[in-house]
């Protein structure tokens, strides 16, 4: 499939709106097309005086599969190459036709709503096309999804639905099983040699995994919730005789959590508390966030033992810290070990900005999402990989939160809050579980 993503102004749109009246005989051909668009944005929000063509693909010889959004105010197109939407601002899906007569066929016209929303196009093909939806945070609302025939040309049916977040992988037999939620169901999938690349197991098949873990449930009114939450800090012991205890402890309301590992002798009880950076450190590794105002006497360094993985007589984990309300540190990962009781802790540049969200030790490399860590949500920054003997590292681009990582078949999977992704020697392979007309779920490869 051959995609391009751009966003333009649509003048031939904004001059149709000021011109009088013709006939059609007398209208250039382009003008019928910007009047079938701009009736169904005028009819909605007249105020939405703003277009673009968000999404333009080829998708038969016949028609091109474009979206187009009408904005009340000039567009806003995030670092993730999504488009922002205020509530009263449109979208527009449409089929194109390119038979010298290029007219738009209207599949669906949509209002932002709530509280606004990112957009992003995550799958297509000639009878489907996939919305995904974001707040502000980047947090992901209800996914869109349109199934058409182009041949008519028409909408058959529009399904609307929450997505799915992997939140964790379970090694049973030597076959990773992964875990994933919408709010209300849980679904169990594990790796297959079909052509979708996973199999959703059944509910009799997912039943004793599922008795075995721990759900959140909540209520709000009229609502409830039950979801399998990601481990963040699970209780690790550890070393010789299991005498080293990694534990979040209910320490004082401005003490952190998980800062420190504990050894338990005969004669003794000791604690060994992570290092933390000194101001002087953070003002010369991180020099763009004390042009943001992050200064000594004015905020704090406060850093975590984040996701961690016990290899031997060594705990390796990642650092985790909040980047926000003043409250900041250092990116870096490395390990505590047993024998000479001290921490060796790592800050290439490609981690200093970044708290790490998922961590694996396999073999010589240490692979490690990172993300910031902000106000009520984590935004996703990327992959790296850390080769230890050489003391090298690897970054690699991705745009999901991270929950969990594994390695099977000697490729690396990655549970994340888009579904699962499979680092592969030719790159990543996403996999998102979607709905069918019917209301089935199914995996689908972005």
């Amino acid at each position: 499939m051959g995609c391009w993503i751009w966003s333009s102004t649509l003048c031939l749109l904004m001059a149709a709106m000021g011109r009088s009246e013709t006939t059609d005989q007398e209208k250039p051909t382009a003008n019928l097309v910007d009047r079938v668009v701009l009736s169904d944005f005028q009819q909605r929000n007249p105020q939405a005086s703003n277009f673009t063509i968000f999404f333009q693909t080829r998708i038969t010889d016949r028609y091109d599969l474009v979206l187009v959004c009408a904005t009340e105010h000039q567009p806003y197109r995030s670092r993730l190459d999504r488009l922002f939407l205020h509530p009263t601002d449109l979208f527009g899906v449409y089929l194109r036709q390119l038979d010298g007569s290029p007219q738009f066929h209207t599949l669906a016209v949509e209002k932002a709503g709530g509280d606004g929303a990112e957009l992003q196009v995550a799958r297509w093909s000639s009878t489907e096309l996939l919305v995904r939806r974001f707040d502000a945070l980047g947090r992901s609302l209800t996914s869109l999804e349109l199934f058409f025939d182009s041949a008519v040309p028409q909408l058959l049916a529009r399904v609307e639905y929450e997505p799915f977040r992997v939140t964790r992988i379970i090694d049973q037999g030597g076959i990773p099983h992964f875990i994933a939620g919408d709010m209300k169901q849980t679904l169990v999938l594990r790796p297959s040699d079909n052509t979708e690349g996973f199999t959703i197991e059944t509910a009799e098949e997912a039943k004793s995994l599922l008795t075995s873990l721990d759900f959140d449930e909540w209520t709000t009114p009229g609502k409830s919730f039950r979801f399998v939450m990601p481990v963040r800090h699970p209780t690790r012991r550890f070393g010789p005789g299991g005498s080293f205890l990694l534990k979040e402890e209910d320490l004082k309301a401005d003490s952190r959590q998980y800062d420190r590992i504990t050894e338990t002798t005969a004669e003794s009880v000791r604690a060994f508390v992570v290092p933390q950076s000194t101001w002087d450190e953070f003002e010369k590794l991180r020099p763009q966030r004390v042009r943001d105002g992050y200064r000594r006497n004015r905020g704090r360094i406060e850093e975590e033992i984040g996701p961690n993985q016990v290899v031997g007589n060594r705990l390796w984990f990642g650092k985790s810290f909040y980047d926000a309300e003043g409250i900041t540190g250092i990116g870096g990962f490395g390990y505590f070990d047993c024998e000479t009781r001290r921490f060796v802790i790592y800050s290439p540049p490609e981690i200093r900005d970044w708290s790490v969200t998922a961590i694996l030790v396999a073999g010589n490399n240490v692979w490690m999402a990172t993300s910031t860590a902000g106000e009520y949500t984590f935004l996703p920054h990327g992959l790296l990989q850390w080769e230890i003997a050489e003391r090298r590292v690897h970054s690699y681009g991705f745009d999901a939160v991270v929950h969990s990582m594994t390695q099977y078949r000697n490729d690396l999977y990655l549970a994340t809050d888009e579904g699962i992704a499979v680092l592969t020697k030719q790159g990543f392979r996403r996999y998102l579980i979607d709905m069918t007309r019917d209301g089935r779920h199914r995996i689908i490869l972005r």
